[in-house]
């Protein structure tokens, strides 16, 4: 039996704004995926406005939220999960 060959991200590693369709199709069929840069840079300052949105959201209903088996739930669903230093000894 031989080892597999080595894959390095090079080899699976392809930029959005310079895609060749071919050669990354050849890479995913060889190596079942790809690491494309830069796919989502054209949407990151509407993504960074919902993130933000949604952290201010969900911390301001901090005070009303319940406290359950995982952490916390806000009454928006927001489920916040305690630090590591918080969890209970096993």
């Amino acid at each position: 039996m031989t080892a597999p060959a080595a894959v390095s991200v090079e080899d699976l590693e392809f930029h959005a704004e310079r895609l060749d369709a071919r050669r990354a199709a050849e890479a995913y069929r060889e190596h079942g995926c790809l690491v494309i840069r830069g796919l989502m840079k054209p949407y990151l300052p509407e993504l960074v406005r919902d993130i933000e949105a949604t952290a201010r959201q969900s911390l301001g209903l901090l005070e009303r939220a319940e406290k359950i088996v995982e952490g916390w739930r806000t009454p928006d669903g927001t489920l916040l999960h305690p630090g590591a230093s918080q969890l209970p000894a096993r």
